[in-house]
């Protein structure tokens, strides 16, 4: 039989996602300073696979296909919004640091 995926499960697949890239980010940040791309691995790579994930996804078809596709989308989602959050707040710790 047919289930349905509640919208709560794919608000926490999202919630995950992002709380995971975010902490990657912030570690990578710490452990490799100075090297400014390698915080932003985390989300591209993340990004690139959702891309291919949706792509595959159109090939299966059906509801699996279209399951797929939205998990495709949340992780997506997910890494743009990383990616934006961990620009900004590179951003405020680089002008932070340049104020007397």
């Amino acid at each position: 039989m047919l289930e349905v995926v509640p919208v709560a499960e794919i608000a926490l697949l999202f919630a995950g996602i992002l709380f995971l890239l975010l902490v990657l980010s912030y570690t990578l940040k710490r452990l490799v300073p100075g090297t400014r791309p390698a915080v932003y691995a985390p989300s591209v790579l993340t990004l690139l696979l959702s891309i291919a994930v949706l792509l595959y996804s159109f090939a299966i078809g059906g509801f699996e296909g279209m399951g797929l596709g939205v998990a495709a989308l949340t992780a997506g989602l997910a890494s743009i919004i990383a990616g934006l959050v961990t620009t900004v707040a590179d951003i405020a710790v680089s002008r932070n640091e340049e104020e007397p």
